[in-house]
């Protein structure tokens, strides 16, 4: 039986992005509203990331981002902080002004994700608007000149602070007792953002965020007649934070306490095929040669002779080098210290014989030729270096990039419990005639079908995994 989560924390987010709405005066949106022309200049350089939200589509007079934004009625959000900041008098009220907002923001996506809010035209499981808002502030922040003094390293700080809260990271909290369960899930902003015919990659989301949206502060009984309480938060598809310990940092504190210790732990992310979920056995130490949303590859391939290769033996950030305080390894660069390949410890078996793809309608245009949504596979792929002097790989089936942090913990900390990574089929299948608009049918049964087998998939773990 599931329930709901006492709504306190979701009635503030709608208390506060309605304080925020109710000052913004009608305008263009995705301009700069008046209240906050006194304090945010336009012409501030943007990111890579922020200035995707300027991009039009071919055919249309608003960028998509804004079109997504205005779909989901989280236009206001974004223009509502920048507003905001002009009223702000020192850094501190700016930290507890960022802090508010950045809450505000997660828990509106979420109410609007589980039906507390409106969800504007758009389905209340559309994922993509939390990362477009969240980037709205994050140009305003970029662009404001502030009445008082501000140094570089507080208008970083003030950035990193927005990116916490508003990923979810600070509203976990779980009850204590032997009759709770307690479980984690993280999933990822949308991503390849530039690809496709004029870039209209923009319009992608991500299922893995729609998933983790619509469950976080779940509760439900499982079959072992205790109470499963289910907590999300969404992480960022660049390097940077990754390095800076994110990861750790939100899913530490929950291994090594022991009043409020996970029993379960699961990261998910959009993977590369359109029919198949892959429970990923090996996490891999070693990071892909691709860049993140930002367009930095800490890896990139180098050329050698002409010839593109990875660079081996491993340099710079190329492998993964998790925050010291939360794992012990040598100064200098050590093969296996952390260890190159974790493996998965999730309940695949069970996973693959529930049959989750059954009883949901398959979307347009689905391969999987076996009944029901999708199938459910145990990926065993890995990629090897056998020799670290050669760039020469060994691959055994197709190499997926997967997660390695969250079973490093695990590890760190002895826990047998439940912890792996999930990679969901591809949701980006517009109709064949639809380059441009931000959604369509086809769009919306994908998302539909993937998030439904994603949550049947969780609620899997839980029942399949004695206490």
């Amino acid at each position: 039986m599931l329930v709901a989560l006492p709504i306190n924390r979701f009635q503030r987010a709608a208390t506060a992005a309605a304080v925020g709405m109710c000052c913004l005066a009608a305008g263009i949106v995705g301009s700069v509203p008046v209240q906050a022309q006194q304090c945010i200049d336009p012409n501030a350089p943007l990111t890579v990331e922020e200035a995707r939200l300027s991009r039009i589509l071919p055919g249309h007079t608003l960028p998509a981002p804004i079109e997504i934004l205005q779909g989901s009625g989280m236009e206001r959000l974004g223009p509502a902080f920048a507003a905001g900041l002009c009223g702000l008098s020192n850094f501190a009220d700016a930290q507890n002004f960022v802090i508010e907002q950045g809450t505000a923001l997660w828990l509106y996506a979420v109410s609007r994700a589980q039906g507390r809010l409106p969800p504007g035209t758009l389905p209340r499981s559309d994922d993509r608007a939390l990362y477009w808002a969240r980037l709205q502030m994050q140009a305003a922040l970029a662009q404001w000149t502030p009445s008082f003094a501000l140094t570089a390293d507080q208008l970083a700080s003030l950035s990193e602070t927005l990116e916490e809260w508003s990923r979810g990271e600070h509203e976990i909290g779980y009850p204590t007792g032997p009759n709770v369960r307690r479980f984690i899930m993280s999933g990822f902003d949308p991503f390849t953002l530039d690809a496709g015919p004029n870039g209209n990659g923009i319009r992608t989301g991500n299922p893995s965020g729609a998933t983790i949206l619509s469950l976080d502060g779940m509760r439900f009984r499982d079959a072992y007649g205790k109470t499963v309480v289910v907590h999300t938060y969404i992480l960022p598809v660049n390097y940077g934070p990754f390095m800076s310990g994110m990861l750790e940092d939100t899913v530490g504190p929950f291994m090594e306490s022991e009043r409020q210790r996970l029993d379960f732990s699961i990261t998910m992310s959009q993977g590369g095929t359109s029919v198949e979920f892959d429970l990923e056995n090996w996490n891999g130490r070693y990071h892909g040669p691709s860049p993140g949303n930002d367009d930095i590859a800490v890896c990139p391939q180098v050329l050698v002779n002409g010839m593109l290769q990875f660079q081996l033996p491993a340099t710079g950030q190329c492998d993964i080098y998790p925050p010291r305080e939360w794992v012990i390894y040598p100064e200098s660069w050590t093969r296996d210290q952390p260890p190159q390949f974790i493996t998965t410890t999730l309940p695949y078996a069970a996973l693959i014989e529930a049959m989750t793809g059954n009883g949901i309608a398959p979307p347009p245009g689905d391969a999987w030729p076996g009944p029901g949504a999708f199938n459910v596979v145990w990926h065993t792929s890995f990629t090897e270096f056998p020799d670290c002097n050669t760039p020469t790989v060994e691959t055994f089936n197709v190499p997926v990039p997967t997660t390695y942090r969250n079973t490093l913990l695990r590890d760190t900390f002895g826990l047998d419990i439940p912890a792996g990574h999930i990679h969901t089929p591809i949701m980006s299948h517009f109709q064949a005639d639809n380059l441009y608009n931000v959604t369509d049918p086809s769009f919306e049964a994908w998302r539909t079908a993937i998030v439904a087998q994603a949550r049947k998939l969780v609620f899997t773990v839980a029942n399949s995994t004695p206490p």
